[in-house]
């Protein structure tokens, strides 16, 4: 039987799934340490790749050893209100919520539930799918005050 987890970090407690690393691995390999322009070939990808820990391990130390306080390695937080006033711009200006004569779409959304009651209404229903009357026949109608919420 084949381990599905591994632990990356050497600590108790932070193991992870082997798809987790292989897929880590992966985005350092190309997106982080891969660099750019004509030297990125699959080539070079495929060379480096067994040192990309080697890599991150000296990124690591040089950080320990200078206190830098994790601005390599780390991210800011993402800007949330940044992209909230955005969103709230876009809908002042559009208004979305509001009735405009005229106004046109690029989709319509058609109501299955009112398309449905039409073809109740019709008697289309029942050739939908497929019920023979004669079989079926229980002796109970169905008026509008059954349908009703």
């Amino acid at each position: 039987m084949r381990c599905w987890l591994c632990c990356p970090s050497g600590k108790e407690g932070t193991f992870r799934a082997v798809d987790w690393l292989v897929e880590l691995m992966n985005l350092y390999t190309k997106v982080v340490y891969g660099g750019s322009g004509s030297g990125k070939t699959i080539n070079y990808v495929i060379s480096q790749s067994s040192i990309i820990n080697a890599y991150r391990q000296c990124i690591e130390d040089i950080e320990s050893n200078f206190h830098i306080p994790e601005k390599t390695l780390h991210h800011a937080a993402p800007d949330i209100q940044s992209r909230l006033d955005g969103l709230r711009k876009s809908l002042r200006e559009l208004q979305p919520h509001r009735y405009e004569r005229g106004r046109k779409a690029p989709y319509e959304i058609v109501d299955y539930f009112q398309k449905g009651c039409a073809q109740f209404d019709r008697g289309m229903m029942w050739n939908l799918v497929n019920v023979d009357d004669e079989e079926n026949d229980d002796g109970h109608t169905i008026d509008a005050a059954d349908l009703a919420a």
